[in-house]
């Protein structure tokens, strides 16, 4: 997605709670302005909250998957 220069609408117009569920994790690319890709972790509530949920830019085109987390 094209990003407006506010990361926290950007996120949040991509995960809502049928993509970014309970406890879950996410992984979105965005271009243009704040461009890059981001790993989203989200907290006890679906769909994402820029108050609660946890932003992670990744650097070098990294890659996340489900064996990198531990629960």
């Amino acid at each position: 997605m094209a990003g407006t220069g506010n990361l926290a609408v950007d996120i949040a117009s991509l995960l809502n709670s049928g993509n970014l569920v309970v406890n879950g994790a996410a992984e979105v690319t965005i271009t243009g302005a704040n461009a890059g890709t981001y790993a989203v972790i989200n907290d006890g509530t679906a769909g994402f909250n820029s108050a609660n949920d946890v932003v992670i830019k990744l650097a070098n085109a990294a890659l996340l998957h489900t064996g990198d987390f531990i629960i």
